[in-house]
């Protein structure tokens, strides 16, 4: 269940970042989303960039096991560009923001 709620947090920020910006995200606003008490929220994460580092850690996970599960070295290389494709809009809007250098730091340590 904790996982599910870490998901379900998550899934709310990333559609607040791809509205607003993540410099416009706030811990009240994806409480209000998800609709969960604030106490939900800090029982999962410390703030909003430790539920940046978990999305980027989930995410660089799937990516890698989608690749390492591709038939080819191609097929690999070619999930690793939908993936970053796919996301592209939301890393944009990360790194455009204040925050960019503390977010590259947690996007690097991620991959």
């Amino acid at each position: 269940m904790a996982l599910d709620m870490k998901a379900a947090i998550a899934e709310s920020f990333n559609s607040l970042v791809r509205q607003r910006g993540i410099d416009k995200v706030t811990v009240k606003a994806v409480i209000e989303d998800c609709g969960i008490s604030r106490q939900t929220f800090y029982y999962h994460f410390q703030d909003i960039m430790d539920v940046v580092e978990w999305c980027a850690r989930q995410a660089v996970e799937r990516m890698v096991e989608r690749s390492l599960a591709a038939a080819s070295p191609q097929e690999a290389l070619a999930e690793l560009i939908r993936s970053t494709a796919e996301n592209y809009s939301l890393l944009r809007k990360l790194m455009s923001s204040q925050r960019h250098e503390q977010i590259q730091h947690i996007l690097g340590e991620a991959a």
